[in-house]
């Protein structure tokens, strides 16, 4: 199998992973929102992901694009092959 699912050492880890969970459940989320706000604002790329330019200037949502652009997915296929990394690793 080229793509792990799963570690072989069996319980490595002692207790349930939330944070992994947690990271799916908000990508997944996000996506859907994008999915529908794009309809209302086909802005939405542009406000919440991250541009080299903007963040060094420091001008507009700099600051929270940081963080927000790590949410955003440019379609199921991106957000499906992110999140397996994510779980198995």
């Amino acid at each position: 199998m080229l793509i792990p699912f799963n570690d072989t050492e069996p319980n490595r880890y002692g207790g349930f992973p939330f944070v992994t969970v947690g990271l799916i459940a908000i990508n997944c989320a996000v996506f859907l929102l994008e999915l529908f706000w794009l309809n209302v604002d086909p802005n939405f790329i542009f406000k919440f992901g991250s541009t080299p330019a903007i963040v060094l200037a420091g001008t507009g949502p700099a600051a929270l694009s940081t963080i927000t652009h790590m949410f955003l997915h440019g379609g199921l296929s991106h957000l499906i092959f992110n999140m397996i990394p994510l779980w198995a690793f």
